[in-house]
């Protein structure tokens, strides 16, 4: 008694859930890889972004105090200057000795004003120039 041989089945194999409705495997679409330069550029303008939104508060405090003391300092300077022409009015009409002296301080203090004022002033054209470039459209 031999074997039975084996028949060959020509149906093709039938897969348990085959008629659910699986799908058969497409291509996968893959996202092109960035080139190093894109990565460059994107950390560059993560980084200024970065940079900006921490710098801003500051700049705008910055300038907001500089335009605060400018105006105390040109109101300063405005009142010194009433003071000292009426002090001017009053020594010529009258010879004191002491008061030449304090006019010759307010003199003094007058010019030490305008000093400042003019620093005040080239601080503000800093803090501007330095606005315009925060503020400037980035470049690709």
């Amino acid at each position: 008694m031999s074997a039975p041989e084996p028949t060959a089945n020509t149906e093709p194999l039938q897969l348990a859930g085959a008629d659910v409705g699986i799908p058969e495997p497409t291509e996968i679409d893959v996202p092109p890889v960035p080139t190093r330069l894109e990565i460059e550029g994107l950390v560059v303008e993560a980084f200024a972004s970065g940079l900006t939104n921490t710098l801003m508060p500051t700049i705008q405090s910055l300038d907001s105090s500089v335009l605060q003391a400018r105006e105390c300092q040109v109101r300063l300077l405005t009142q010194v200057d009433r003071l000292s022409g009426e002090l001017h009015r009053f020594v010529n009409q009258s010879s004191t000795p002491i008061l030449d002296k304090h006019v010759a301080r307010l003199l003094s203090l007058k010019k030490r004003i305008e000093a400042v004022n003019r620093s005040l002033a080239g601080t503000r054209q800093v803090v501007d120039r330095m606005m315009a470039q925060v503020n400037a459209p980035q470049r690709p």
